[in-house]
């Protein structure tokens, strides 16, 4: 902090301007060139739910900018004749800036009007700062009944760490504060805390991690929360990887059935749309078929009912027609005979029987 020495005065008129030469970066009254009222130090906005996540997020904002002490009033304001009055007044209206972007406007209009940082920050804990217990007893009660369910594991750890850290907030253990204490009675209660959120985590996994949960629980020593996440994640990335590489499998092996019983189909379906009426075989010189694909030359076809059967026998061309022609030719040279016969021996019809 710069010493009074630091600064002097400077005569203007009838009126004394303290002036510094030089102020620290470390100085609790030093703003940067980069701070401006404005600014918002935090995401979470204050409602009257969420009191104790905003209050914590504004201390480590404010803790990071050495500006806490206007909040909890470690930096008392100067006399009236001092040197650095203009400059505790210059800071703690920035940080009041600060509190009131990160208020909602409800609250926000019921605090403008407060003349200093601290005053603004203890009728918020007045209002806000309710008791701990029905708050401990939700917790609690929400972290003893969650599981992983459908959720990713970075899902399941961000909310069981979330509930767990808010139930530290609210509800802190006591811990040994004596300075010549040999009892470590403080690492022993850090691993038996540890302990039971490790063991509290792994309860909630789904049960596909069986396998993985066992082999944590049996290591000597036990894992903390983040290792064994970082466990349950490179198992979960490895059981994905494997689920692609064989989904990527039976899509390829699909594909080709598929692929193969299309151009079965399609070969089936262009040998049978070929107008028959219109082909004739060069070899029986019968239409309906060629000669490429003529049964009896070749066999029967893959795709035919018949495949693997004897070669049909074949029917001759002529022989049909020679066929066909002497039936219809029968009846007629008959009658001719008959009628020659009678009309060249004039028989009647009486001798004729």
């Amino acid at each position: 902090m710069a010493s009074p020495s630091s600064y002097s005065t400077v005569a203007a008129g009838s009126t004394s301007i303290p002036a510094i030469t030089a102020l620290d970066v470390n100085h609790p009254y030093f703003l940067h060139a980069s701070d401006n009222p404005g600014m918002v130090l935090t995401t979470v906005i204050l409602t009257e739910q969420n009191y104790s996540q905003w209050r914590r997020s504004m201390e480590i904002a404010l803790s990071s900018k050495l500006n806490l002490g206007f909040v909890d009033e470690t930096y008392v304001r100067p006399a009236v004749n001092s040197m650095l009055l203009i400059y505790w007044i210059r800071c703690n209206n920035m940080v009041t800036s600060w509190i009131l972007n990160s208020v909602s406007l409800d609250i926000r209009q019921s605090v403008v009007y407060m003349k200093t940082t601290h005053a603004i920050w203890e009728d918020l804990k007045v209002r806000y700062d309710h008791t701990n217990v029905p708050k401990l007893f939700n917790l609690r009660k929400e972290l003893s009944h969650l599981t992983q369910g459908m959720m990713s594991i970075a899902a399941y750890f961000t909310k069981f760490r979330t509930i767990h850290d808010e139930l530290e907030c609210l509800s802190a253990k006591p811990r040994c504060t004596c300075t010549t204490c040999t009892c470590t009675i403080n690492s022993k209660l850090e691993a038996y805390d540890q302990t039971v959120q490790l063991t509290q985590f792994l309860m909630g996994l789904n049960e596909h991690f069986t396998g993985v949960r066992g082999q944590i629980l049996i290591m000597n020593p036990l894992p903390s929360l983040s290792q064994c996440y970082s466990i349950l994640l490179q198992e979960e990335n490895q059981r994905e990887y494997t689920g692609n590489v064989s989904l990527n499998k039976d899509n390829i092996a699909m594909s080709i059935r598929q692929n193969t019983s299309g151009k079965s189909y399609q070969t089936k379906t262009s040998q049978k749309s070929v107008d028959t009426s219109v082909v004739v075989c060069e070899y029986c010189h019968m239409t309906g078929h060629i000669k490429e694909k003529y049964f009896c030359l070749h066999g029967y076809p893959p795709w035919h009912r018949l495949h693997g059967k004897p070669k049909p026998r074949p029917k001759s061309h002529k022989s049909t027609v020679a066929a066909h022609v002497s039936d219809n030719m029968a009846p007629s040279v008959s009658s001719e005979a008959a009628s020659s016969n009678s009309g060249s021996l004039n028989l009647t019809d009486g001798q004729c029987k």
